[in-house]
């Protein structure tokens, strides 16, 4: 009972830590994809400024 009792928290500590990591990697991937349009939108701003007269 006791023993049973550990193996399901030990589950629930796996699934919590699974669930933590999937959601850093998502975060660092919309993070990644706003830095390259940031960029994108940066050098096309600077494009403009040097186009202008």
């Amino acid at each position: 009972m006791r023993q049973e009792h550990q193996l399901r928290e030990q589950d629930a500590r796996e699934s919590l830590i699974r669930a933590v990591a999937t959601r850093q990697r998502r975060t660092e991937r919309s993070l990644q994809r706003r830095e390259r349009r940031a960029a994108r939108l940066t050098a096309q701003l600077s494009r403009l400024r040097m186009a202008r007269p």
